[in-house]
This record gives structure tokens, sequence and C-alpha cells, in this order.
């Protein structure tokens, strides 16, 4: 891909339905001249599909940091301050003014605490609860603001162009190394005549879930 892409999308759409149009028009020995440009205009076009998809979740989770931040700040009333829907209980809240101020809020009171907050339509975890059998529920308070975004599964800060490109590289690599040892077992299982053991009754086939994951850009 050329080092300086000053083209939209636009530009490099019609000028790949130029490319393709000379391609198929022209004479058998164009091919090799009009090929590379066509790579070369398919390789930007991706990489401008990908600058927009980190924008646009770059844009979505540095809003949800900005809520998640008043949400952290809250107070931690030591009194049910929720209505029976929800909402908060217009004289009791006002004893704490970090959550009074806050628009279009509502809470989840469980076990004398907010473990659930809603700021505008947001949903925010205020604890992780640690569950053990005949113990009551442990609500673990994040420690620092970083660990309650990731509690609430929000990036602590934007994602670059280059940690994303590492990112897929390695989950490209996984990928690969994935469907090799598939095929690898596929094989193992042919050698030990699987099928026949299988009607004898001596193994039998289960399914095995597994997804794989791919880069969206």
């Amino acid at each position: 891909m050329t080092t300086q892409n000053t083209k939209t999308k636009e530009q490099l759409l019609t000028e790949k339905d130029g490319l393709l149009t000379k391609l198929r028009s022209s004479r058998i020995d164009n091919y090799d001249e009009i090929m590379p440009l066509l790579r070369d205009n398919e390789l930007q076009l991706k990489h401008l599909a990908k600058v927009e998809l980190l924008r646009q979740v770059n844009t979505k989770y540095s809003r949800l940091r900005d809520i998640a931040l008043q949400a952290w700040e809250c107070e931690q009333p030591a009194e049910d301050i929720t209505c029976s829907d929800s909402s908060f209980h217009k004289t009791k809240v006002k004893k704490y003014p970090k959550i009074a101020a806050l628009s279009y809020t509502s809470a989840k009171w469980e076990d004398s605490r907010i473990v659930e907050l809603r700021i505008n339509g947001e949903k925010f975890r205020m604890y992780r609860q640690k569950y053990e059998y005949n113990k009551d529920t442990e609500y673990i308070r994040p420690e620092s603001f970083t660990d309650f975004l990731a509690l609430n599964s929000i990036p602590a800060k934007d994602i670059t162009l280059t940690e994303y490109n590492e990112i897929s590289e390695k989950l490209n690599d996984l990928n690969i190394e994935l469907k090799t040892n598939i095929e690898k077992y596929k094989n193992s299982l042919e050698s030990l005549n699987y099928s026949n053991l299988n009607y004898w009754g001596l193994i039998g086939q289960h399914p095995l879930h597994l997804y794989e994951y791919t880069p969206n850009k």
C-alpha cells in the first residue's frame, strides 16, 4: 500500500471502478499493469475501513468512560434510596449530591448496597460478586477507576491503529494454528481407524463447541 494515503473512500471506489472497467476492456497484455493498481486500491480501502471502525469504537467508549467516571465517583449509600421502580427517592437522594446530580439515573439495590447504576441509558456494575456455596455473596469494590472500567468491559484508553493491527496479526496466527491442529487431529483419527472403533462401541463422539474469531476489518 502507498505510504501516503490522501484519497477519500469515494475517490478510491471511483478509481476501482475505472480500473475494473479498464481491465475488462483492455488487451490481455495490460493485466500485469492493472492488477497491482487494483491490489493497492483494495489495500487503501481496507485501511480506511479499519480507521473508520476504530474511530467509531473509540468514540463510543470515550463517551462511556466519561459516564463511567460519574458512576465511579458516586457516593456509596448505606441506606436504600431507591423506589420500587428503581428510580431514586427524591428526598433520600438529596443526602448524596453526586448521585442527585446525575441525569436519567436509576439503580439496583441489593444486599444493602447499589450493585448496579444506570446513567443515561448505560448500565454499570458497581461491584464484583464472589459466590461460594453456603456463604453470603461477597461484594468486592474495584480497586481503581481502571479496574472499574475493566469490570464493565470498557477499554481504559483509545485503541490505536498499530495496536489493532498487532491484535489482528496475532489473531490470524492463532486461527492458522487452530486449523492446522484440527487437520492434525483428523489425520490422527484416521490412523486409529476411529470409524470401526466407534461402531464396535469402544469409543464415542461428542460435540465440541469452539468459535473462531476474526478481525472485523
